[in-house]
């Protein structure tokens, strides 16, 4: 993989080279730019690390000389499609580099499952959730509950309960624009899949207790709230 992502780099540094050429030879001519995506100089970015919209800036190529850098490197109209997503190598921050289509870890059919974790399912209320806003390990969520959630029904106290990290929201891994292609991501898209620890044995008391709820009341769906980006869940 690391071979081909130099090779990747050099014919993208080789095609850079030659836009720049070409541009000062055409600048004294009205030029259109297209922008792709670039890491701005000084930000250091490791390998697995998410992407933030304050490490990338916009880079600027002629658009007469920009037609074989797109089969490379990623446009800046697709930023939000790659906040948050997670490099594929690391960038060391001494000088700026485009991003390619390549630095962007894709979605496997796989759940992110390690050592003593799993998977729980619950139903949400498709009336007041937006699923296609929630993004899978990226946007942590919490559910509207009975403080006291051994009242089933609607006397007492609601709070919201979280937050919990999501694994997937139906048979999606990824963001809605990245996964929509696969069919089996658009079903049930009203059912989020949460991960769940285990400590010597016994699963996390949150995880627990919001399991216990759903069958006290036969697995009612829950509204949801939907907590900015945030890596204090794991």
């Amino acid at each position: 993989m690391k071979g081909i992502q130099g090779l990747l780099i050099a014919i993208v540094l080789g095609l850079l080279g030659a836009v720049v050429n070409m541009y000062y030879l055409t600048k004294g001519r009205d030029t259109t730019f297209v922008q792709f995506i670039g890491v701005r100089d000084g930000q250091k970015i490791s390998e697995g690390q998410r992407f933030s919209r304050e490490q990338l800036e916009p880079v600027a190529i002629p658009s007469e000389n920009a037609g074989d850098l797109k089969k490379y490197a990623i446009l800046h109209s697709e930023i939000d499609s790659v906040v948050g997503w997670k490099s594929r190598r690391a960038f060391d921050g001494q000088r700026g580099e485009l991003l390619l289509r390549t630095d962007v870890r894709t979605p496997t059919e796989l759940l992110n499952l390690k050592e003593n974790q799993a998977a729980i399912s619950v139903l949400v209320n498709p009336a007041t959730t937006m699923s296609s806003q929630i993004i899978p390990e990226v946007t942590p969520v919490s559910f509207y509950l009975p403080v006291d959630r051994t009242i089933v029904g609607g006397s007492g106290a609601w709070d919201w309960y979280g937050p919990f990290e999501v694994l997937a929201v139906g048979g999606r891994l990824g963001r809605p624009e990245t996964s929509g292609r696969r069919k089996t991501s658009q079903q049930k898209a009203n059912v989020l899949t949460l991960r769940a620890r285990f400590r010597e044995g016994r699963i996390d008391a949150k995880i627990a207790e919001l399991k216990e709820y759903l069958r006290r009341t036969n697995n009612q769906p829950l509204d949801v709230m939907i907590h900015p980006p945030a890596g204090g869940v794991r």
